[in-house]
């Protein structure tokens, strides 16, 4: 267990967080790999980098383990992955190494949201851009995935994030 410490946050230390927001997460080993998490982010053309830090800092206050180290991807719409908001937030979060997933808009609707946005609801037949892309690009080799903090909407309203695992992950090795 103290190996998988060092190399990042184990999904037992995600779960018991993320069990605060009864979300139907399913337990895991205690001794389970780091964590790969994916950030849902949804923007609007007018979003700023500080409105994505103050939501990082908000989603870390909420699961501490969530570190640069634990994420393995970014999720956006196409038009939003290159936004210069997203690309300065992403280099001075220390999150660079994370692959950027642009999610196709028509994929939105299938993805079960736990939060609901009007706006999102009419433009893109989903509840929150920030939860459809996190779960999407969580999705796994079993074709699940997990949210394990819902939308988070910042002060200004321009920006959104959302934390998903593949559900898959908490049955890896022992």
């Amino acid at each position: 267990m103290a190996a998988a410490h060092a190399t990042g946050p184990t999904l037992r230390a995600l779960h018991t967080r993320a069990a605060s927001f009864d979300l139907m997460t399913p337990p895991c080993p205690p001794d389970a790999a780091p964590a790969r998490l994916v950030l849902g982010i949804g923007l609007r053309a007018s979003a700023q980098a500080a409105a994505l830090h103050a939501l990082w800092q908000r989603a870390q206050a909420l699961l501490p383990a969530l570190t640069p180290a634990a994420v393995q991807a970014v999720a956006a719409l196409p038009h939003r992955a290159a936004h210069p908001a997203l690309a300065q937030w992403l280099a001075e979060c220390g999150l660079g190494r994370a692959h950027t997933v642009a999610v196709p808009p028509q994929m939105l609707a299938a993805q079960p949201t736990h939060t609901a946005s009007p706006q999102s609801l009419a433009r893109y037949g989903c509840g929150s851009v920030a939860e459809a892309c996190a779960l999407w690009a969580a999705t796994g080799t079993q074709g699940r995935s997990s949210l394990l903090l819902p939308r988070l909407v910042a002060a200004c309203g321009s920006a959104t994030l959302a934390v998903a695992i593949p559900s898959g992950l908490s049955r890896l090795q022992r």
